[in-house]
């Protein structure tokens, strides 16, 4: 029998990581002991084992701010974790950030948004030795070397991402700690073409699927660049999942 969100022995979790993609979660399941798996009615994939020490379950929400608030509440709802770490792929702001890198946001800002502090995480994610970083959520990919230059100089951030505001706005309002554990997939002096940009905003899988067809069709050598940014995101996503399951071990 499928097992469901209802049933007791899948519910409850340590930690819950949520990431945007299923290219973010692929390794991070992979590390996970066990896996069960399971698709919900509102569109979340959730994989649910154990990550060292603890259950962890990893949460495939889908891109963007209303992805991130939904895919937050119903985990805060469905398995009531004691943490609720923000994952996934960043670009770089910070000059000095190098592609793999793996950040620990202590802090998160956007553009019009009040900033929030992260939480002392030490019951569950322990004293980490990774640089600590100043997180900014923009509503699109920032995709070029001026534009992440000006979002820095106006945020004072260090990385840049879609959903984690989002997603520490919602953990505070369901009185759940959250932390942010990002990887660096564009540094601040590479540029992405603009219409592959695009595609990383649109939320829909659907009409992901027929941006995608459009793009190869009306610019076939897009394909090389769709490429390359797919390489740099699953080096960048598996850098993530060693460094998660690292800290996981901890204390």
């Amino acid at each position: 029998m499928t097992p469901s969100l209802e049933d007791h022995d899948v519910q409850r979790v340590d930690v819950a990581i949520l990431v945007a993609l299923g290219l973010e979660a692929t390794p991070l399941v992979d590390r996970l002991h066990n896996p069960i798996k399971l698709n919900t009615a509102a569109g979340l994939k959730i994989a649910i084992g154990q990550m060292k020490t603890r259950r962890v379950a990893v949460v495939t929400t889908g891109v963007g701010r209303d992805a991130a608030i939904r895919g937050t509440r119903l985990t805060i709802e469905g398995h009531r974790p004691s943490l609720l770490v923000a994952a996934g792929l960043c670009g770089g702001l910070d000059p000095g950030l190098e592609r793999g890198t793996v950040v620990f946001g202590t802090s998160v800002t956007r553009v019009g948004g009040r900033p929030l502090t992260a939480p002392d995480p030490s019951g569950l994610l322990s004293t980490t030795s990774l640089p600590t970083a100043r997180v900014v959520t923009a509503d699109r990919v920032v995709d070029t070397p001026e534009a992440k230059r000006e979002l820095r100089e106006a945020t004072e951030g260090d990385v840049v991402d879609m959903e984690s505001w989002y997603i520490a706005e919602a953990a505070e309002a369901g009185a759940t700690r959250w932390a942010i554990v990002r990887s660096v997939s564009d540094t601040a002096t590479e540029r992405i073409a603009q219409d592959v940009a695009k595609l990383a905003s649109v939320t829909h899988p659907a009409r992901l699927a027929g941006a995608a067809a459009r793009l190869l069709f009306f610019r076939p050598s897009a394909i090389s660049d769709l490429a390359e940014l797919r390489e740099h995101a699953c080096a960048a996503a598996d850098r993530l999942a060693e460094a998660l399951d690292v800290i996981l071990g901890q204390g």
